[in-house]
């Protein structure tokens, strides 16, 4: 019941349709990166030269995708406004 409590507070707080398309595309993002990452790590034994190489894995899979504009429409998120609402 943990989602109904997020949606609520992403409609409290001025979220629409599109926020929410936007929240869901992110999440099923970071979902298929994160399989990546560990499909890397352990496929080809990165698990086994320790943490260091580990972390690599994940910084590159994890920043290299996030750090080019995205060209999907519905991962590109700009928030217009930081400010809570009153």
């Amino acid at each position: 019941m943990g989602w109904v409590h997020r949606l609520g507070q992403l409609l409290s707080f001025g979220g629409d349709s599109k926020a929410l398309v936007k929240t869901i595309c992110g999440n099923v993002f970071g979902i298929v990166i994160g399989w990546i990452a560990l499909l890397i790590i352990f496929k080809y034994g990165v698990a086994d030269m320790g943490p260091g190489a580990i972390a690599s894995v994940v910084g590159v899979t994890v920043f290299l995708p996030s750090s080019s504009p995205p060209s999907n429409r519905c991962l590109r998120c700009q928030p217009t406004s930081t400010a809570m609402p009153r």
